[in-house]
């Protein structure tokens, strides 16, 4: 059975201190988004990214917030990385 990463253990992460291993200050609205797998489909003759456990997180005040924001929005990625897990209960 593969272990799951819940957005609770995540979003505590994240409101904890600097857990990013390259030189990153959060700025407001930045977003994060975590995702443990991802698949191209073909839906009615169009390939379509799904994503299984898709987790979005947003900065506002200060502070990392878990919710879905919309896509179709433009943005600058500045890097990509794997989660690393630090313990089993997640």
């Amino acid at each position: 059975m593969k272990e799951e990463i819940k957005f609770e253990y995540v979003l505590d992460k994240l409101n904890g201190g600097n857990v990013f291993d390259f030189d990153y200050v959060p700025q407001e609205k930045d977003r994060i988004e975590v995702w443990e797998h991802c698949i191209y489909t073909e839906i009615n003759g169009y390939s379509r990214a799904y994503f299984e456990n898709h987790m979005v997180f947003k900065f506002e005040k200060n502070k990392w917030h878990f919710g879905d924001y919309p896509f179709g929005f433009v943005f600058d990625e500045l890097n990509r990385g794997k989660l690393k897990i630090l313990h089993k209960n997640v």
